[in-house]
């Protein structure tokens, strides 16, 4: 097993076309002002968006798959976020994907 530590960006959010423009500044605030009532629509989106091609759904599910199929092994990935909704989004389906896809 490796062990890959990594950032989490928006590319994730960047990418979606499902989601709406009107989620721009929601998803930028504190992720003090999390609304998880409000983050299920824009999570939907987004899985939708993983589902449909992982490698190029964002920048961080390219090149975790890349890692995991050139090392051929298991990996534990640490995500590290910012403090905004996005972030911490992105980081939530990011690791949800590995847990569920490649154990």
């Amino acid at each position: 097993m490796k062990t890959v530590l990594t950032t989490v960006g928006t590319s994730l959010i960047d990418g979606c076309e499902k989601l709406s423009s009107s989620h721009e500044t929601y998803l930028e605030s504190p992720f003090s002002d999390n609304n998880e009532k409000r983050n299920e629509n824009i999570k939907k989106a987004l899985r939708d968006c993983i589902e449909a091609d992982p490698c190029k759904s964002c920048a961080e599910m390219k090149s975790l798959i890349k890692i995991q199929e050139k090392e051929n092994t298991k990996l534990e990935v640490i995500l590290i976020t910012t403090d905004t909704v996005s972030s911490n989004i992105c980081a939530e389906l990011i690791s949800e994907y590995f847990r569920g896809h490649h154990t």
